[in-house]
């Protein structure tokens, strides 16, 4: 993402700290917000009431709830102030909840959910916080809510596949493949692939000169993806991104290394070009092209997941809604067949009179 200097160390957030969930190093299910009060898509009434919303927070989350909520645009000068500031104030939310221990991952997100989600709803007309960032805050709540969930966690979600086309194809060639036929289908608005369009360089007599003069093979030249290449893939990516809740959702129920290495593998399968190890590099890096065209796509997406799409908020944010809904269902459904057999029991007995 090229949008701000936080974009860089989101990447790592999301590939690393963020896939603690899937090791048991989740956020507790009190963290998440229960849709319907405070706007169309995010509603932040508790699904269970704990001791932990009870009692005092600790200092950090104190700390958080008021610097989020007395974020004032308006003290700064210019927009470039207000953007460093709102960023700042989500790096500080996401380095807590990263850095807390194990048993107080979950409180913490409990304790400054409300000071979170109404804060980036204030911000988003204003459209100056890193959408990387946003997008992390909101995993980081989703994959809580996913980890103590049953009727979520067997939600079958579209292949990487089905979001991948080559732009001279149309299709993908690995678009046949399906998701894990354990899981029930959620299904969502028609799939439409991002069009990866890259090729190898065209030779000329200009290049070939230029290039002998520098010592470089011509051959690995023409394999060789632009910094101008990579970033307008990420914009292209971005774009593709916005509001794409289906997106979302393989985002969430798949590990950040996961997904970035499968997208690796279908640049393989459909750029036999492309270099696997980072030998042909130009300039002594060994970073492979494999890697920055990956990086590049993971960051658009991730970029464009967190951009609110008005009058709804980001992908992210109405995937948190849906799911939360779907939750609460699960749980009031289950609470009225156990009060069903309790009135059974007590009718049996001869204590129940109605």
């Amino acid at each position: 993402m090229m949008s701000s200097p936080a974009a860089g160390r989101t990447v790592d957030m999301q590939g690393r700290d963020l896939n603690r969930g899937d090791n048991n190093r989740v956020p507790s299910l009190n963290a998440l917000a229960l849709p319907g009060s405070q706007d169309k898509n995010e509603n932040t009434g508790a699904l269970v009431k704990s001791s932990n919303e009870i009692r005092k927070t600790a200092p950090a989350g104190d700390y958080l709830i008021a610097a989020l909520a007395d974020f004032d645009p308006d003290q700064f000068e210019s927009f470039a102030a207000i953007s460093d500031g709102a960023n700042k104030l989500l790096m500080l939310v996401l380095a807590v909840v990263i850095k807390a221990v194990a048993a107080r991952e979950h409180e913490i997100l409990a304790e400054i959910r409300d000071a979170v989600f109404s804060f980036i709803r204030k911000m988003e007309p204003k459209k100056v916080m890193d959408t990387m960032l946003v997008s992390c805050v909101r995993i980081l709540y989703i994959r809580s809510l996913l980890a103590r969930s049953p009727e979520l966690q067997s939600i079958k979600v579209s292949s990487v596949e089905r979001f991948l086309e080559k732009a001279n194809d149309g299709h993908s060639r690995s678009s046949s493949r399906g998701s894990s036929p354990s899981r029930s289908l959620v299904h969502y608005d028609s799939v439409h692939g991002f069009k990866v369009n890259i090729k190898p360089e065209k030779k000329s007599k200009l290049s070939s000169i230029v290039l002998k003069l520098r010592g470089i093979d011509q051959e690995t030249w023409r394999h060789h993806v632009t910094g101008g290449k990579l970033r307008e893939i990420t914009e292209e990516a971005k774009a593709f991104a916005i509001g794409n809740k289906a997106l979302a959702a393989l985002f969430v129920h798949t590990p950040a290394g996961e997904l970035q290495r499968q997208i690796r593998s279908w640049l393989v399968e459909n750029y036999d070009f492309l270099s696997v190890v980072g030998a042909d590099s130009i300039s002594g890096n060994s970073t492979s092209q494999l890697e920055l065209l990956s990086t590049a796509i993971m960051d658009g997406w991730m970029a464009g997941l967190g951009i609110a799409r008005f009058p709804s908020t980001d992908a992210l944010g109405q995937l948190l809604s849906k799911y939360t809904k779907r939750v609460y269902s699960s749980q009031l459904q289950h609470l009225k067949i156990i009060i069903g057999l309790l009135q059974s029991k007590l009718v049996g007995g001869g204590e129940l009179n109605e």
